[in-house]
């Protein structure tokens, strides 16, 4: 009986372990900005933090959510000084086609002077201050550093760093040659001269790796106080596509870790007279494609020339600057593709050289242009979205 009993609790445990299967993951990264900074001692310090989550959408649930902040001494897995419960909670529907998303939280902290004086009194130089996010099915955790200094040797030292447009986000929809303006909000210890730079990444130099270029250069004195403003220079906005924006104080070692101002730029509408909103006939909206999926649409009378360009979806939903609702354009993004059509025709496939341009699995969205023999417009369609498998 006893050798009975202990084969049935055997095989019981191994019904138990096939039935859960493989561990479930929805978080799969956090990461934070700035990943290291200094603290000056002896006071009570303000500290801003950016943490940014990514979650998997094709395995989640609604809501991505941090209870609280530990405060450790010397790593992550350090002595436990101080649990700050700030909770940090979005709620967004899971969306299964874009493979995953990220979700971008701004912390304000402040750091008791005590807790420094207890890492110090355990022999630890600094502060690490961890963070978990999870969404209710498993999560990940990141940590920034602390590096404590006396207020005489720290000089000036930037703690916080955010980007923000002149009305408020750091995410904006802006029609072509709209003036965009921005702010950088600094938070300080210390006082001194303050140098650095804008730098902008312009399309197509957002595509990758963003290039960014320099745009003017910062010198400023900031007296003590904790916090200031900077106001970016008027900023581009000539050519359709996405636009990156950053400071780079000249301190900074990581400045890929630095926070992003985003904006996409939107072509403008042509409206000249005799010009031709042209309708899209295959493929439907939403439609999986093939190298051999045909494109056809509306004839456009006098044309010389069409042109059929395919975009890459930013996946964004940007607001728009001037608050009004999204439109289906607001989320097209670079161009990825494109072909030449004599004026005669009104269907055309991708084929493989254009299909080899769809490089990443994914949506696309597709546009078509009919031209006069001068390459100018005489009509075009709206965008139209479309999948690759």
């Amino acid at each position: 009986m006893k050798t009975t009993g202990w084969l049935g609790c055997l095989q019981l445990m191994t019904v138990l372990l096939s039935l859960a299967g493989p561990a479930a993951a929805d978080i799969t990264s956090v990461s934070v900005n700035p990943g290291m900074q200094g603290l000056a001692l002896g006071r009570q310090v303000p500290v801003t933090l950016t943490w940014q989550a990514v979650r998997d959408e094709t395995n989640c649930m609604g809501t991505v959510t941090s209870a609280q902040v530990e405060i450790r001494a010397g790593q992550a897995s350090g002595p436990l000084l101080r649990v700050l419960p700030r909770r940090l909670s979005r709620f967004a529907a899971c969306n299964p086609t874009v493979g995953s998303r990220t979700f971008s939280f701004v912390d304000p902290l402040v750091i008791p002077s005590s807790v420094s004086e207890q890492a110090l009194q355990l022999g630890s130089d600094r502060l690490v201050l961890v963070r978990s996010f999870s969404d209710g099915l498993s999560g990940s955790a990141a940590s920034a550093t602390l590096a404590l200094r006396s207020p005489a040797a720290a000089g000036l030292a930037i703690t916080g760093l955010r980007l923000q447009l002149a009305d408020g986000g750091a995410e904006r929809v802006v029609e072509q040659g709209q003036p965009v303006a921005a702010r950088a909000e600094l938070y300080y210890t210390g006082n001194g001269i303050l140098r650095g730079r804008w730098e902008i990444a312009e399309p197509p130099g957002t595509a990758g790796v963003p290039l960014f270029r320099p745009l003017r250069q910062v010198q400023e004195l900031l007296p003590p106080g904790g916090q200031a403003s900077l106001t970016a220079p008027p900023l581009p906005s000539r050519t359709p596509g996405l636009y990156l924006l950053r400071f780079r104080p000249d301190d900074s070692r990581q400045p890929e870790r630095l926070p992003l101002l985003r904006y996409q730029v939107l072509a403008a509408t042509e409206a000249g007279p005799g010009f031709v909103a042209m309708t899209l006939a295959v493929p439907a909206a939403g439609a999986v494609l093939a190298p051999d999926t045909p494109f056809r649409w509306q004839p456009v009378s006098g044309a010389s020339a069409y042109r059929l360009r395919l975009f890459r979806s930013t996946d964004a939903t940007l607001p728009r600057l001037d608050g009004s609702a999204a439109r289906a354009r607001d989320n097209v993004g670079e161009l990825v593709a494109g072909q030449w059509l004599p004026g005669t025709a009104t269907t055309a496939t991708l084929g493989p050289l254009l299909w080899e341009k769809l490089d990443q699995p994914g949506r696309y969205w597709w546009q078509v242009e009919a031209l006069d023999g001068d390459g100018q417009p005489l009509g075009r369609s709206d965008f139209r979205e479309i999948t690759r498998p």
